[in-house]
């Protein structure tokens, strides 16, 4: 779901409609053995509720009810509530004949962390506001009231916690070593640490001053080796084994180095380029550091961070603390909240989102400060801390900016979101970059979040060699079906549209790409011009349909209209042709509406039916009560805020690449692309490493699950090919 975010704000219905109830939850270890953490901290609670019409507002509203839990049962109980604040809508308008809320209310609540000066104990901020423009998001203007409920008693927090053990390589050749080394808060000299091999044995620490690390020796034969981690405290009530926690190496050839995170119940693979960052506190995961790309020559503008590293980022696994019941929905809550919570005066807004094959959720966001301005290191900190501790006021250990570093203004944060509802846990990956140097670090943050690189803690690592001889690479055959909206509210869109179409000729009709173009409009299934065509200066005619059409925007209605088989306007005109691909693009700044009978289902279409990629270029106040970014969604296509123009081109590279991947590309023997870890993936042509990269290289596409040589790097008739990488069981 796309949010454009600017000052204190959350997202329209997210909160009233998820009816969240409790957003304090004590921490939870999914380990072997726990121990629960000391807590003399009398939680505050906040309910929310949305209300109908006539419920103590007019017009309907959101109802907020709090208390301090001073009976420890994470509920409301009725002599614990004080007097409930209601926040009524301000009126009703009509668009289409049906009734829809105008300045509507919208309640955010964000975490208060410890030791604020506040709430010493930690609590819970709400800020409630009316929407008095429509577009889903509190403005500061907005702001109607303000309270904090703070947690009462004091925190003492002594849990005794492995926060997360990492290795420095979760594929090994037979016979080398690898590091492991365990992550825990509260760790006291009288505790006990025992790592047991794969055997069994109990294994001495390589260094017996950092019990938390050791040095392994795999074996020579092929296969997984596991090794265990007891955690124990010595004394007092606590005394006994406090948790255990197990990791387990491939050994093994060929695959790309990857470097395990191991959480409670996941482990990310992180590709090859980060160094790790061990945190601790309310936190399970850890930093991560991307080796610097950048000369020291050119950082004049840059924001090196600890030794010189431009890249950061996180690894986290918490639980969903009620902030939804699918990845969508909780990545739109923890954006949010973020937004409102972020010091200073910044904008936060996403401006590109697709869900992956194994069903996570891919984001991109800009956020960008007004003066002052921030380091990276500081951002990521508060960003840590609002959205990666794993309970309601938890507090990790600081990111601190090293003396190098330089404040800057612009950033990207690209989000990977994972989210398992039976055992109610977010794994989160993160990466955050200054803006000017995103292309820089391009391929590993794609390779990190736009891809599968998690698999369960226990999963069986299995390693697939791909061997092909090279065939001759035939230029991609790609069709393209773009509806644009042609209403009379799109006439300040205009320029929007002209960037679309430099976009497309700058990423699709450069490549050599084999395309043809078609457009419709969202009134009416009839190819624009000549019908499809390759021809840039037609193509940019048919783009640029008017603003004289209906304001009933029906987009994808006519899109399944003009593609239905036989009869479509599409078929009639004699495309897509064979062994080539179709994407449509959808462009609107209004919601979809839906003619047809049955109403549409974004899961269940004639586009899912026939693989046709839809990609939707939307405005993000819309999307909550428009099916373009479910479509998109169910396709495996991408979506677009419309308003941010700059990433434009980046979009329609992107749409470029997965059309071309689909008949030019390699497809992997493993077919099941959600078991692939793309982080592993090595390629060697007649025997020689051939690196990851987009213009001479190669890149690997999940959405096909296949790879694509590019440039200089493309194999010469009958090479021999390898493709070595991890999958799981």
């Amino acid at each position: 779901m796309l949010i454009s975010q600017t000052g204190r704000h959350d997202m329209k219905y997210k909160l009233s409609l998820a009816a969240i109830a409790v957003l304090s939850l004590s921490a939870c270890n999914n380990s072997n053995e726990t121990q629960s953490p000391q807590e003399t901290t009398f939680n505050s609670l906040v309910n929310i509720t949305e209300i109908n019409a006539g419920e103590n507002c007019a017009s309907g509203g959101i109802r907020v009810d709090s208390g301090v839990d001073s009976n420890a049962n994470n509920t409301l109980d009725a002599d614990e509530l004080i007097e409930p604040r209601f926040y009524c809508n301000d009126g009703s308008r009509t668009v289409n004949g049906d009734a829809e809320i105008y300045g509507q209310s919208l309640v955010s609540v964000l975490s208060v962390t410890k030791d604020d000066n506040d709430c010493p104990a930690g609590g819970q901020k709400v800020i409630a506001a009316i929407d008095s423009n429509d577009d889903g998001v509190i403005q500061t203007e907005e702001i109607v009231d303000t309270f904090t409920m703070c947690n009462q008693g004091d925190y003492v927090s002594d849990e005794l916690m492995i926060n997360a053990i990492t290795s420095s390589s979760s594929v090994a050749p037979p016979n080398s070593t690898v590091l492991l080394r365990a992550t825990i808060s509260n760790l006291a000299a009288s505790d006990r640490l025992y790592w047991v091999g794969t055997n069994g044995d109990v294994l001495a620490p390589t260094n017996s001053n950092e019990p938390n690390e050791i040095t392994v020796t795999v074996g020579e034969n092929a296969g997984i080796e596991e090794y265990k981690l007891y955690l124990y405290r010595e004394g007092g009530q606590d005394d006994g084994l406090i948790q255990s926690k197990t990791i387990s190496i491939t050994v093994g050839e060929n695959a790309q180095a990857t470097q395990s995170v191991f959480l409670d119940n996941s482990q990310v693979l992180l590709p090859k380029g980060y160094t790790v960052q061990p945190v601790t506190g309310d936190f399970i995961g850890t930093a991560i550091y991307g080796d610097s790309v950048v000369s020291p020559s050119a950082r004049i503008n840059s924001i090196p961070t600890q030794d010189d590293i431009d890249l950061v980022g996180f690894v986290s696994e918490r639980p969903s603390l009620g902030s939804g019941n699918n990845s969508i929905d909780i990545l739109s809550y923890l954006m949010g909240g973020l937004s409102s919570s972020l010091s200073g005066n910044v904008s936060v807004t996403q401006f590109s989102q697709n869900v992956l094959p194994n069903g996570d959720i891919s984001a991109s966001y800009n956020i960008n400060y007004a003066l002052p301005s921030v380091k990276t290191t500081t951002l990521l900190n508060e960003i840590m801390q609002q959205i990666g501790v794993n309970k309601v006021g938890g507090v990790a250990d600081a990111l601190v900016a090293s003396n190098n570093e330089i404040d800057n203004q612009n950033f990207q944060f690209n989000i990977v979101l994972s989210y398992d509802d039976v055992l109610d846990s977010i794994v989160l990956t993160t990466t955050l970059v200054e803006k000017s140097l995103y292309e820089q670090y391009e391929t590993l943050i794609v390779s990190t979040t736009s891809e599968n690189v998690l698999a369960p803690v226990d999963a069986e690592l299995k390693l697939q060699n791909d061997s092909y001889k090279a065939i001759e690479q035939v230029t991609s055959k790609a069709d393209f079906l773009f509806v644009i909206d042609n209403s009379g509210s799109m006439s300040g869109e205009q320029n929007m549209i002209s960037q679309l179409t430099q976009s497309f000729s700058n990423y699709v009709g450069s490549t050599g790409m084999d395309f043809k173009v078609g457009t419709i409009t969202t009134d009416r299934d009839t190819l624009r011009g000549v019908g499809f065509t390759d021809d840039l200066a037609q193509i940019e005619l048919d783009l640029k349909p008017g603003t004289n059409g209906s304001a009933n925007e029906r987009g994808i209605y006519f899109a399944e209209q003009a593609l239905t088989p036989v009869t479509g306007t599409v078929a009639l005109d004699g495309y897509p042709r064979a062994n080539s691909t179709m994407s449509v693009i959808i462009m609107s700044d209004e919601e979809s509406h839906y003619s047809g009978s049955p109403a549409f289902d974004p899961l269940d279409n004639l586009f899912v039916d026939n693989n046709f990629r839809v990609y939707s270029i939307v405005e993000p106040r819309d999307i909550d009560r428009s099916q373009y970014d479910d479509l998109s969604n169910a396709t495996l296509g991408l979506v677009l805020n419309i308003q941010e123009m700059s990433e434009y081109d980046g979009f329609m590279e992107k749409i470029a690449q997965n059309a071309g991947a689909s008949s030019a590309g390699y497809s992997l023997s493993i077919v099941d692309s959600e078991a692939i870890i793309s982080s592993s993936i090595a390629v060697k042509v007649n025997g020689v490493d051939v690196t990851r990269d987009a213009t001479n290289g190669w890149q690997y596409y999940p959405q096909t699950n296949s790879i694509v040589f590019t440039g200089t790097a493309i194999p010469a008739v009958n090479a021999d090919i390898v493709f070595a990488y991890q999958y799981f069981k």
